[in-house]
């Protein structure tokens, strides 16, 4: 017999201190449990659908596609994978980008072991420039991973756990400081590009399958994907003793814009052994070769930020079909997954020690800047910094630099990323100010050049 299970979540609308309100539901049935955030993920806005577009399409090696494909692959029992967790606040985005993915691909670069906590890395650093200072403000992953290319990111030790332990709402304020925090960070500033593949036919699903399998280059071992979908209402079946993984659950269709609760996962696996009778006539089939919409066989494992009390363990079935099936009737949105490469190690050469002081950080852009010639009074070019880069929110007050206090903020940047050194005459450090009423005072109390080629520090 086939059994779907309906989820129900609890809609949360928060009215907080010095910002708008916000909505988030709360999907876990169990109402003594601990909360499973949906709905955290901006919406796709013009701006996000040209982010999104602008994203480079996977391509695979030959020697990738040569390979024979296994029926199934887990990289959740690799040992870089780390401990199923439970995301705090609306940080779907960087749980499934950072608190997974990334840990998984730099553990796997480096061959160690995803079980500790100095080889896992948080969710919070990349968040808490990302929220807006909201705790229910979404984020999508790759906007982590754009910051993790410029800045890096701590590991949970040296970060103090996976967010700061302060009191909601104040740890979705805080920014890290401290130069040899960030210093630290800089050694896993190992994001070398990320990539989308639509999965929305047979062949977009076969790139899938070889990059979890192979990374899709042939080699030993595959890597994991990010997706995004409704979660609100969806509704899940039992595997049959037809099946593998018999007993465990099966989605069978996310939600939809309407039921709300836009959310980020991570995709481990896959199994082409799956079976389940969605259309009720007693058999198993994939009628149409070139419409995933009509399988009944294979799936993708999931694993969710909700702790292992969601699914089997924080894991769930994923049908194929459901990647070929529109957002509005349950299947995912957009239509593609994304991947991220890394590299092992990472080195700067040359950094900014800075300290900036500011009583409202939400004006403020960071830049960095250069010149050939050392005579020159104003800069050739710049690069700014995603994460420092107007924390504004419509409706929020001012929040001083740190978020908690009005002590400066000093801060460890990459100056060698954007340029060629052999090339530089001056160094630029620009604070840029959008203060129309003029009323605000900010300080750099320090700047220095530290050049690790000849442990040099100019000031």
């Amino acid at each position: 017999m086939k059994v779907f299970i309906r989820t129900l979540c609890l809609s949360l609308v928060m009215s907080l201190t010095l910002m708008a309100n916000a909505q988030l539901v709360n999907c876990n049935p169990n109402p003594n449990g601990e909360p499973w955030w949906a709905g955290d993920l901006p919406e796709i806005t013009p701006e996000i659908q040209a982010e999104l577009d602008a994203i480079p399409t996977l391509t695979i090696s030959s020697r990738s596609e040569s390979t024979v494909l296994p029926n199934v692959v887990d990289n959740s029992q690799k040992p870089w994978f780390r401990p199923v967790f439970l995301q705090d606040g609306g940080c779907c985005g960087q749980a499934s980008g950072v608190g997974y993915t990334f840990t998984y691909e730099v553990n796997r670069a480096r061959n160690v072991s995803g079980n500790i906590a100095e080889n896992q890395y948080p969710t919070h650093f990349t968040w808490n420039f990302l929220n807006k200072r909201d705790p229910l403000g979404g984020s999508w992953y790759y906007h982590g991973w754009d910051i993790i290319k410029q800045m890096g990111v701590p590991n949970v030790v040296d970060y103090g756990g996976m967010y700061k332990n302060i009191v909601l709402p104040d740890r979705n304020n805080v920014w890290e400081t401290g130069y040899d925090k960030y210093k630290k960070a800089l050694s896993n500033k190992v994001v070398t590009e990320y990539h989308t593949i639509n999965v929305a036919t047979p062949y977009g699903l076969d790139l899938l399958k070889h990059w979890l399998n192979d990374h899709g280059s042939g080699e030993d071992s595959g890597g994991l994907a990010n997706f995004a979908c409704y979660i609100t209402g969806w509704e899940y079946g039992i595997l049959p003793m037809e099946s593998d993984e018999t007993g465990k659950y099966i989605v069978e269709h996310w939600g939809n814009p309407n039921t709300g609760g836009y959310h980020a996962m991570t995709i481990v696996g896959y199994n082409d052994n799956i079976k389940f009778d969605f259309n009720g006539d007693g058999q198993f089939s994939n009628p149409d070769p070139n419409d995933m919409s009509t399988w009944e066989i294979g799936a993708l494992k999931v694993v969710n930020s909700w702790d292992t009390t969601f699914g089997n363990q924080g894991f769930v079935y994923m049908p194929y079909r459901l990647l070929a099936t529109s957002y509005y009737s349950g299947g995912i949105r957009p239509q593609n997954v994304h991947v991220l490469s890394v590299t092992s190690t990472y080195s700067p050469e040359m950094t900014l020690k800075v300290s900036v002081q500011h009583p409202c950080r939400k004006q403020l852009k960071f830049y960095s800047g250069y010149s050939n010639n050392a005579n020159q009074t104003s800069p050739n070019g710049t690069y700014g910094f995603v994460a420092f880069n107007y924390d504004a929110w419509n409706g929020a007050a001012c929040l001083p630099m740190q978020g908690i206090n009005e002590d400066p903020i000093e801060l460890c940047l990459d100056y060698g990323q954007f340029y060629n050194l052999n090339n530089v005459g001056k160094v630029y450090f620009i604070v840029h100010e959008t203060d129309p009423s003029n009323s605000n005072l900010g300080v750099i109390s320090n700047f220095s050049l530290v050049d690790y080629r000849w442990n040099e520090v100019s000031t």
